[in-house]
């Protein structure tokens, strides 16, 4: 069954990452909790095609090849269309996201991440409806570290 927000649309969540591995596993955890997906491989695909407005948020990789996820925050803030994103990352690439303070609240899990969790800032934005603040992780990790710097 599909999740539908308050104004009666699909709630849709986007993917984008350049490992297609990590793209199916997403897609199949978020449809299977009724989420609607749309997936892409390049960040380029994702800013030619997708219609911002009717977005949950926005499941993005940092690093790829072409546009990087920062690039694509930056883009989409250019545009007017900020939408909420839970940045994804591997280890060692942490200090990139550092990069996106000033363009807006964001979360960030760091690969390999549960399921659960990413599941849990879904439904607070989903929830909500509204970007949130970047906020700590388990303690300990570069993610809570982050967090630190970032609201000082």
């Amino acid at each position: 069954m599909v999740k539908f927000r308050s104004d009666g649309s699909a709630a849709t969540i986007y993917v984008v990452d350049d490992d297609e591995a990590m793209r199916d596993s997403l897609r199949w955890l978020l449809e299977s909790s009724g989420y609607r997906v749309e997936t892409y491989a390049s960040a380029e695909g994702f800013l030619a095609t997708c219609r911002h407005a009717t977005a949950i948020c926005l499941v993005l990789d940092v690093h790829m090849r072409g546009l990087t996820g920062l690039e694509v925050q930056h883009e989409l803030n250019r545009r007017g269309t900020p939408t909420p994103i839970i940045f994804v990352t591997g280890p060692g690439h942490m200090s990139m996201v550092l990069d996106a303070l000033d363009n807006g609240p964001f979360h960030v899990l760091e690969k390999p991440f549960s399921s659960e969790r990413l599941l849990e800032l879904i439904e607070r934005l989903a929830s909500s409806g509204t970007q949130v603040e970047a906020e700590q992780a388990r303690p300990g990790s570069a993610a809570a570290d982050f967090h630190a710097d970032a609201v000082e």
